[in-house]
């Protein structure tokens, strides 16, 4: 098999066939490494996807990758952590919407709630400045660290760390406005 390195800079030029050489070199080690971390066969199917997906998507940045494996592996193991640490606020979400809600379970309203909390910070994020959203976006969604999203968008990992800080703040104010005190409490753990 040729370098993975080589891969990877064939595939920053939009090769396609080094792109498929890469996945089939790589699909069941990743997919096993996934595995071993989220310890669900659909998750980490599902994620494994997710990995390669973000390689085409961000494929004029690998040309400069100088170790395939450590790069692909921390793609995954930051794949893994993000969706262990999503279902671990959508869990603490629902004991927070339990408690404010006395009775008898009711998933149906619970699934409301977190519909309309979801929907809630979404139209936050959209309210941001294209920039900012972009960065919370890469940040928050994609797991991608500030060096990664400085590369990304072209900037320096300083104006990053503006971004980021500028748009969390602005939502914060912007659910304050518009939103019920009990579900912003849930919210800020997610920002």
């Amino acid at each position: 098999m040729t370098s993975p390195e080589y891969l990877l800079h064939q595939i920053s030029t939009g090769d396609e066939s080094a792109f498929r050489a890469l996945f089939e070199h790589y699909r069941s080690k990743i997919y096993l490494f996934i595995l071993h971390i989220v310890e669900q066969h659909d998750e980490a199917e599902e994620l494994t996807q997710d990995v390669f997906l973000k390689i085409w998507s961000s494929r004029q940045v690998l040309g400069d990758i100088g170790n395939a494996d450590g790069y692909l592996f921390i793609m995954a193991k930051n794949a893994s952590l993000d969706a262990i640490r999503q279902r671990s606020n959508e869990q603490a979400m629902r004991i927070g919407l339990e408690a404010r809600n006395p009775g008898p379970e009711n998933t149906t309203e619970l699934n409301l709630d977190l519909d309309e909390t979801t929907k809630l910070l979404e139209q936050a994020v959209r309210s941001l400045p294209p920039q900012q959203e972009k960065v919370y976006r890469l940040a928050k969604e994609e797991g991608l660290t500030r060096q990664q999203i400085a590369t990304e968008l072209n900037i320096s990992e300083n104006t990053v760390k503006n971004h980021l800080g500028t748009a969390i703040q602005s939502i914060k104010i912007w659910l304050r406005s518009h939103g019920d005190v009990a579900m912003l409490y849930i919210l800020w753990h997610w920002l």
